[in-house]
């Protein structure tokens, strides 16, 4: 599979209120259309929580004109593209992979590597990195008013939150470290190589 580099354990953040993030191209696909709508209807919920959209594209205008028409206001910042990742989830309580396309999704791996609580939609490559419920919460892609009850079932249960978090990270040094990768190639290659008897 695709490999990462696990970083050291982020610092939990001291939030004032719970901050929810997501990252990416702003393109269709990217899903980031129905991650506002569920942010909105977050908020009329009652729901106290700071938000951040990572990125940049062709539909930033929309997106941000769409954030305005949900209310969300200064509750949802744009700080444009993401260069130091690993900075950017240690801002996070949650962290949110919307896509609608993602054939396998190298950000959810990172977050998950880097211990976040992390809600995915059902699209091809999270469906088969993430266990619903163990190391992540999945979702129907494409479906906001899901995403709004993951949203809200991991700001009202903490701890829920960071057992997701935990199994994540566990998940991703097990099967996706760059090291244990490579020690797997190293064996199928020596396999391949040995002489037949």
């Amino acid at each position: 599979p695709n490999m990462v580099r696990i970083p050291a354990p982020l610092a939990k953040p001291q939030n004032p209120v719970p901050v929810i993030g997501s990252m990416g191209r702003f393109v269709e696909k990217k899903g980031f259309a129905h991650y506002i709508k569920a942010l909105g209807a977050l908020k009329r919920s009652g729901a106290q929580f700071k938000a951040i959209l990572g990125g940049d594209g062709e539909l930033e205008g929309e997106l941000k004109a769409l954030a305005e028409a949900e209310g969300l206001g200064a509750d949802l910042s744009f700080p444009g593209w993401v260069v130091d990742k690993n900075a950017f989830f240690a801002q996070l309580d949650i962290f949110v992979l919307p896509s609608l396309h993602e054939p396998f999704g190298i950000v959810l791996i990172e977050a998950m590597a880097a211990g976040m609580p992390t809600i995915t939609t059902d699209s091809e490559g999270p469906s088969e990195i993430a266990t619903h419920g163990t190391d992540a919460l999945i979702y129907p892609k494409g479906d906001a008013d899901a995403l709004t009850q993951a949203l809200s079932s991991l700001l009202s249960n903490p701890a829920k939150a960071a057992a997701l978090g935990a199994a994540a990270r566990a998940c991703a040094i097990e099967t996706y470290d760059i090291k244990a990768v490579g020690a797997r190639m190293s064996e199928a290659i020596a396999a391949i190589l040995s002489p037949r008897r």
